[in-house]
């Protein structure tokens, strides 16, 4: 497996920080279905070294799904485009990517997005 520098890795980061300005998060279910959108700054997060935290949070999310649980979350641009799927979500002291209040939201609920960042090695 390939090794990168921690510069590269922060200058993959940043190019990946600009293409996401007022891009999304998505909040998925176990079938890819879209449970929330959780909308980005135009200057959507900061690098440092490894690390890309998303700006902006905490912010709150209407589901479009009630009663199903998010199981992953995906970043898209203002195009809508995918940049990256398969992210981690859970609640405070998870460890997960995206940190949110609840993972099932049911009707009426908003969903907290608490915080947001990717570390790479």
């Amino acid at each position: 497996m390939a090794q990168y520098s921690a510069a590269e890795i922060s200058n993959s980061l940043a190019g990946r920080n600009t293409r996401l300005s007022n891009g999304f998060i998505d909040f998925l279910g176990a079938s890819n279905e879209v449970i929330g959108s959780c909308p980005l700054n135009a200057t959507a997060g900061v690098v440092a070294g490894t690390t890309l935290t998303f700006s902006g949070f905490p912010k709150s999310v209407t589901p479009a799904i009630f009663g199903t649980a998010i199981a992953s979350a995906r970043l898209r641009t203002s195009a809508l485009a995918d940049l990256a799927t398969g992210f981690t979500v859970g609640l405070a002291g998870s460890g997960a990517q995206v940190i949110v209040n609840k993972m099932t939201p049911a009707s009426g609920d908003t969903i907290s997005v608490i915080s947001a960042a990717l570390t790479e090695t």
